[in-house]
């Protein structure tokens, strides 16, 4: 049986058939990494959890629209590199602990550090704004979301 050329579009070794291919996954991937986020944003204020405890959702989505492009660009390179090095660390260890360690040490990092990743931003920018963050969504998508997407591309 013969598949026709559209069937898969990873099956095609050319370099346009590859990079059709890796930006239709990247695609893919961004937009339902969003719309996981907005579910979970959705059942998170939906259970009060952020009830009389709601200063930080706020302070932090206001803090991460407020880098200017190229400051949230370059700590989005940074975040995306600790995550590559997390996964090639994952992958190095031999055993559960050590993949386990491998992973928490550098994503620990990116986030204590205040990094840019623009799918966990998807999350924190959204719920600071349920919760009443003085951001306007123009401020999320322009200020963060692209540079943020950009600079994690950059990094790895």
């Amino acid at each position: 049986m013969q598949r026709s050329a559209d069937s898969h579009c990873c099956n095609h070794l050319t370099i346009g058939a590859v990079v059709s291919c890796l930006c239709r996954m990247w695609i893919f991937s961004w937009l339902f990494n969003f719309v996981g986020c907005a579910i979970f944003v959705g059942l998170m204020y939906a259970s009060g959890i952020y009830h009389h405890k709601d200063w930080y959702a706020k302070t932090l989505a206001v803090s991460k629209v407020s880098h200017g492009w190229g400051g949230t660009f370059v700590k989005a390179i940074f975040a995306n590199w600790l995550v590559c090095v997390a996964t090639w660390q994952a992958n190095a260890a031999q055993d559960l602990t050590g993949k386990a360690v491998g992973i928490w040490l550098p994503i620990s990092a990116f986030a204590m550090m205040g990094f840019e990743h623009c799918i966990a931003n998807q999350f924190v920018i959204p719920m600071g704004i349920a919760v009443g963050a003085p951001v306007s969504a123009k401020q999320f998508v322009v200020d963060n979301l692209i540079p943020a997407t950009l600079g994690n591309w950059v990094g790895g």
